[in-house]
């Protein structure tokens, strides 16, 4: 029986593996500079994303789920991952979470708005107490 550590070390090794495998599928390198250094996996239309891509390893190469999530995703290396979502202003508000639902312009609206809570939580597709939050500056803080 593998130690704790021992299967750690397995799991980290099979999505190192599998990660690999997909990078050179694609050409494993950067599509903004061609760098084949510090390679990060972005989706390109981060509102397309339905789970992390650390997620995305864990599941079968012929999953449905992943095989659609990796469709939206592109190759960056570091570099061009950060200017790209800096560029863009991608990241959505709150606490780095992917399900995060509000941009930073979005929480903005929201506490500047002077309609009803629940209006504005039909709108943005949120619960009436989130909406609370961010009005009261307590969540969605930008990134």
């Amino acid at each position: 029986m593998r130690t704790q550590e021992q299967q750690r070390a397995y799991q980290l090794a099979w999505v190192q593996k599998r990660r690999q495998a997909w990078l050179d599928e694609q050409g494993g390198s950067c599509i903004d500079c061609g760098s084949d250094e510090a390679l990060e996996i972005d989706h390109a239309d981060s509102t397309t994303k339905m789970m992390p891509i650390a997620q995305v390893w864990s599941l079968s190469p012929s999953n449905t789920k992943r095989i659609a999530e990796l469709a939206k995703c592109v190759i960056r290396c570091h570099a061009c991952h950060v200017k790209k979502t800096l560029v863009e202003n991608e990241h959505p508000s709150g606490a780095r979470h992917w399900k995060a639902k509000l941009t930073a312009n979005q929480a903005s609206d929201i506490r500047n708005s002077k309609e009803p809570t629940k209006v504005l939580a039909v709108r943005y597709g949120m619960h009436v107490s989130s909406i609370n939050k961010v009005r009261r500056g307590a969540s969605y803080r930008p990134v």
